[in-house]
């Protein structure tokens, strides 16, 4: 699984629509194209005097190897306090967080993809 954490937001504005965004997209070109675990998201900022986009940048971060570390530290604190290797994940906290958000991401990914077939 994915987390995204917004990291920047910055607006660009012009006397041309066009030219607003393509402002935001060279900035993208210069600042972000290099670094990996960066996303973008650029919106249309409506009711202002100029046309107005807005960059937001979003820092992404793989939550894999979180969740293996935090399995194996608490396998090896269950096998040191309770000297035995018989633990339930089942009672896991982690896990049953993961599965609701995996249930939202599914409705997420649903509604966005209804959106883009029409």
């Amino acid at each position: 699984m994915k987390l995204s954490i917004k990291v920047f937001e910055k607006t660009f504005s012009d006397e041309v629509s066009k030219k607003a965004y393509l402002k935001a997209c060279k900035w993208i070109a210069k600042n972000l194209v290099e670094i990996n675990n960066a996303q973008y998201e650029i919106k249309k900022i409506i009711n202002t005097n100029l046309p107005t986009f807005n960059l937001t940048v979003y820092a992404i971060l793989d939550t894999q190897n979180f969740d293996n570390e935090f399995c194996n530290t608490c396998k090896e604190f269950h096998k040191t306090f309770y000297i035995n290797q018989d633990y339930d994940c089942n009672w896991c906290r982690l896990t049953a967080y993961k599965k609701q958000l995996d249930k939202k991401s599914i409705i997420v990914k649903e509604q966005i993809r209804s959106k883009i077939s029409t």
